[in-house]
């Protein structure tokens, strides 16, 4: 938390810093998506990560798990390259979500827009979670077989979770 805030004076990774109002919106939040990320994923990619959340909870949660902070802003991806040095279990790659390669276990994100997870998700893994308001969580489950987990604290806040349809 404090390197955020240090970081956030010179840039602008969140406007949500005072530390009651982070430990909800940034903490509380990422951490209610990594219960309802499988327990079998090994390898999960936060889209468009910014101050790292939902990933660097759902690393601290997910400790078997390798996580992949993916931001595309040179300048984000240094923060999150500092803070990385805090957890052995994250990666960060500079670069935008369509040009990540390879093959992931869960997609997750939030405050990105949704088709941009969902397209991730589609080419590279099986599970996708994405935290935003309930009622763009009810509107994007009623155009694919996804499920809208609202969150207890907040009844406008929902997650966005399912499984990546295959072809055959």
């Amino acid at each position: 938390y404090e390197l955020m805030r240090l970081w956030n004076e010179r840039l602008n990774l969140t406007s949500v810093i005072e530390l009651e109002s982070a430990a909800v919106r940034h903490y509380a939040e990422s951490l209610f998506l990594a219960s309802l990320v499988p327990s079998s994923a090994r390898k999960v990619a936060d889209v468009g990560s910014g101050a790292g959340f939902p990933g660097f909870p759902l690393a601290v949660a997910l400790s078997e798990a390798e996580v992949l902070l993916v931001e595309s802003d040179q300048r984000k991806a240094a923060f999150l390259r500092e803070a990385s040095d805090l957890s052995s279990n994250v990666r960060v790659r500079c670069l935008r979500a369509q040009s990540l390669k390879g093959r992931l276990d869960a997609v997750v994100g939030r405050a990105v827009r949704p088709a941009e997870i969902l397209d991730t998700a589609q080419r590279t893994a099986n599970w996708f979670g994405i935290l935003l308001s309930r009622r763009d969580a009810e509107q994007l489950a009623e155009s694919r077989s996804a499920e809208v987990k609202p969150l207890p604290w907040d009844e406008q806040a929902a997650a966005l979770i399912g499984v990546v349809p295959r072809g055959t």
